[in-house]
């Protein structure tokens, strides 16, 4: 596997910081991660390493905000903002990995953001895997928080605040590396957060044509996402999705210890497509 950083700058002058993941011989296909809120494009170092022993080239960014990434932590200036960074990042990736079969892999939030890309912009991919997308929490604020929050989201929209997370997998080791991590934050502005459940109720009441193949996958014990959610997304859109729903698997699906029967289940659905 060969590893290699990049950057780029998007057109609101934000450095963006990437990476790419390449088999050390021929490559037969390009997946595109979409992380999550607070993380960072590193945490997946692990599936990178599998999907590239199968020849396929990885490629992740650090989202505006996150990781190595200028950006305040956590604030989020629009959606149309934020799919604007991923069409960007898909034509860069495409740049280092041109002609070959392409797929969007988004997490959580950047499965929310990732999902709203492919419904609202189209983008030229073979296939979509989405894995515990933010449709709605597993367990939603009250309604008077919510109020709150969108009255402050007009006067401080780039104040921040400190947003939980539940467990992220059955094994204790993975929440611990998350705490211990420098480069994960638990920060999300007033702006970011109206953003992203604005985007996310879009995502629930949707109920048109999905444009591409796609893959929702959910782990049932998920305490941060709903799965709920997920199904109901799946039976809005004439469940023409392929899902699949990971019985007790907590919200990190790809960090739970049977992680690679995820990656090849992912893997042999992508293989289905080309």
């Amino acid at each position: 596997m060969i590893e290699a950083n990049y950057s780029f700058c998007t057109s609101d002058d934000v450095n963006i910081l990437g990476k790419s993941w390449q088999p050390t011989d021929s490559y037969k296909g390009l997946i595109i991660l979409v992380h999550g809120f607070g993380e960072h494009m590193n945490r997946y170092n692990h599936a990178a390493k599998f999907f590239t022993d199968r020849q396929f080239a990885f490629v992740g960014i650090d989202r505006r905000g996150h990781g190595t990434s200028d950006g305040q932590r956590g604030h989020l200036p629009n959606i149309e903002r934020e799919m604007e960074d991923l069409l960007q990042h898909m034509e860069e990736a495409k740049k280092r990995f041109p002609n070959v079969p392409t797929f969007l892999y988004g997490h959580s939030q950047g499965g929310n953001f990732a999902l709203n890309l492919l419904l609202r912009k189209k983008p030229a991919v073979d296939g979509v895997v989405i894995t515990a997308p933010w449709i709605k929490l597993a367990t939603e604020p009250p309604k008077a928080l919510v109020a709150v929050g969108k009255f402050l989201n007009k006067l401080f929209p780039t104040v921040s605040t400190d947003a939980k997370v539940g467990e992220l997998s059955r094994d204790p080791e993975v929440g611990k590396q998350y705490k211990a991590d420098p480069l994960v934050h638990g920060k999300i502005s007033f702006r970011g957060a109206a953003e992203t459940m604005g985007a996310a109720d879009w995502l629930y009441d949707y109920k048109g044509k999905i444009p591409a193949p796609l893959l929702l996958m959910h782990g049932t014990g998920d305490t941060v996402t709903s799965h709920e959610a997920s199904q109901h997304f799946h039976e809005n859109t004439g469940k023409v999705a392929e899902v699949k729903w990971w019985k007790g698997f907590y919200h990190e699906i790809h960090n739970e210890p049977e992680q690679d029967e995820v990656f090849e289940y992912m893997y042999n659905w992508m293989m289905q497509q080309v």
